[in-house]
């Protein structure tokens, strides 16, 4: 009975993992279609009150963060706003190059405190790499090719890491 029990509470937790990567990537996804196709309104907060969005955004998710430099890859941060995902705070990071091609970083707090290794999405004409820290999880979303998404999220990991 225990070995009955404890291989369904793996299989459970196994079956919850794809779920709640799903839900992420989805929610990244359709902040992305939302907010890159706006001209005016994308974000709420400018890249040149950036000090002041990353204090705000950072005591609303729960988690202190800074603001990737993208700008050697051709990317300049546009700025950033507040979301929600359900009850929980969710800060969108907005990237723009001079093509006028946005991307989108999602972030929220990581309760589960589980990690998961950077992954790689195709979800129409959207790629989205999402990975998890401890006490963050990312996804980043944009139009390039999975390649190229791969290698712009990883460097923003590295950058968020440091």
């Amino acid at each position: 009975m225990l070995a009955v029990g404890a291989a369904g509470g793996w299989l459970a937790a196994q079956k919850a993992e794809p779920d709640h990567v799903s839900q992420i990537v989805e929610a990244a996804v359709g902040a992305h279609q939302i907010y890159s196709n706006e001209k005016r309104h994308a974000v709420e907060v400018a890249a040149p009150d950036t000090d002041h969005l990353v204090s705000w955004l950072s005591k609303r998710i729960g988690v202190s963060f800074k603001v990737p430099d993208l700008s050697d890859q051709g990317y300049q941060f546009v700025g950033g706003r507040l979301l929600a995902a359900g009850n929980v705070p969710v800060a969108l990071l907005m990237y723009e190059d001079p093509e006028k091609r946005r991307l989108t970083v999602y972030l929220a707090s990581n309760p589960g405190r589980q990690t998961a290794p950077l992954e790689v999405v195709s979800v129409g004409r959207l790629v989205a790499c999402h990975w998890e820290e401890p006490d963050m999880v990312y996804a980043f979303v944009g139009e390039q090719s999975p390649k190229d998404m791969r290698a712009l999220a990883q460097i923003a990991h590295d950058r968020f890491e440091s």
